[in-house]
């Protein structure tokens, strides 16, 4: 199939108007309509239904359009690399995805860490490839989620990674054997969403929690375990339980909690059920700043994972709790293809755990214990 037809149809779904859409393509409002009815006829089925005012999608466009997505993505990414190689550039992009506290914690010190290293010299043989563009390929915009940095309140979407913050420029490695700049990318994500990603080669290297509902076992991927990481209770700076040592749970039955997902709400309610006291979640937050903005701002209390706790912004502490619930925290790679900084980005994630977690917390469960 055409892609061009691909990225179209694309368009039209974001946009929701095939005229919108021939505008911003460049198309006539007939020809962008002559594609999308085509590519009907080629999947023999209707992908958009036609309004008065605009489209919207079928069940069929919503799947297509999911998978469209990931092909144009892939289709970029092969023009990039073989323009890259061809003039002499290829670095192949490390492709890291973490759950929304461990790309806000120790992902960002551990990816730092691997760039100022540097990394062993790549012999990248001359393929011959003629020195002037690809014809007939542009890269255009065609409204993929950027892959990196959490931070506008949709796991997957986000900013690509950079190995010099604020530059938009991959950060150049220190060691004189180094290849320079390691292009990469962070995709935040749920485990279960990042876990597809690295069984399908779409991630280097993901790190996830065990965390409710588990992760799968799948002959396709390996897992490093990293440690347990200990969960603590985040308060506002002013609560009367702010700088308390380790609390019972039953301490806190009469506080409002905070959460932004099913895996820690599932965790804090089991803890409490075993103290025999219920944990009332009045509140969700879409994320994880929303819900420590909650915290701040007296509205709730929350359970967060202790090796946030760095990270955390000034106006809100933290508290461990008796008996504390716990989870694992894994590194998963496909076993397929792996990245030549795979090894090296493990090791980085190990030490940039266990430095992320208090004194008290490596004493009461070491590393590398499940």
């Amino acid at each position: 199939m055409d892609l061009t037809v691909w990225r179209t149809f694309v368009t039209v779904y974001r946009l929701g108007s095939l005229s919108a859409a021939a505008d911003e393509l460049g198309y006539t409002q007939s020809a962008v309509s002559r594609q999308i009815a085509g590519l009907e006829r080629r999947l023999g089925t209707e992908l958009i239904h036609r309004q008065v005012r605009g489209v919207r999608p079928t069940p069929a466009g919503e799947v297509f359009h999911h998978h469209a997505l990931i092909a144009l993505d892939e289709a970029d990414r092969a023009v990039r690399a073989v323009r890259d190689l061809r003039d002499g550039a290829f670095v192949r992009p490390l492709t890291v995805g973490a759950t929304p506290s461990l790309a806000a914690g120790i992902v960002p010190t551990a990816v730092r860490r691997l760039l100022d290293d540097g990394l062993p010299n790549h012999n990248l043989p001359d393929h011959g490839l003629p020195n002037h563009d690809l014809p007939g390929y542009d890269l255009p915009d065609h409204g993929l989620p950027n892959h990196g940095l959490p931070g506008n309140g949709h796991p997957g979407n986000g900013h690509p990674g950079t190995g010099r913050p604020g530059t938009g420029r991959p950060g150049k490695g220190d060691s004189s054997g180094g290849v320079g700049p390691l292009p990469w990318t962070l995709t935040s994500g749920l485990s279960g969403d990042l876990h597809e990603r690295v069984s399908t080669g779409r991630l280097d290297v993901a790190v996830v929690t065990d965390a409710p509902p588990g992760l799968p076992h799948d002959p396709r991927v390996g897992q490093r375990f990293l440690g347990t990481d200990e969960m603590v209770v985040v308060l506002p700076v002013g609560h009367p339980l702010a700088g308390s040592g380790p609390l019972p749970v039953a301490r806190l039955a009469d506080e409002s909690w905070v959460e932004d997902n099913d895996g820690s709400a599932a965790l804090l309610r089991r803890h409490a059920a075993r103290a025999g006291v219920t944990a009332r979640i009045d509140l969700v937050a879409a994320d994880l700043p929303g819900k420590t903005a909650l915290v701040a701002t007296g509205h709730a209390i929350a359970l967060i994972p202790g090796s946030l706790t760095p990270a955390l912004r000034t106006d809100v502490t933290t508290v461990r709790l008796v008996d504390p619930p716990t989870r694992g925290i894994y590194a998963i790679t496909p076993h397929r293809s792996p990245h030549p900084a795979t090894a090296s980005l493990l090791a980085h994630l190990a030490t940039a755990f266990s430095s992320a977690r208090s004194p008290e917390a490596r004493e009461a469960v070491p590393d590398g214990t499940p």
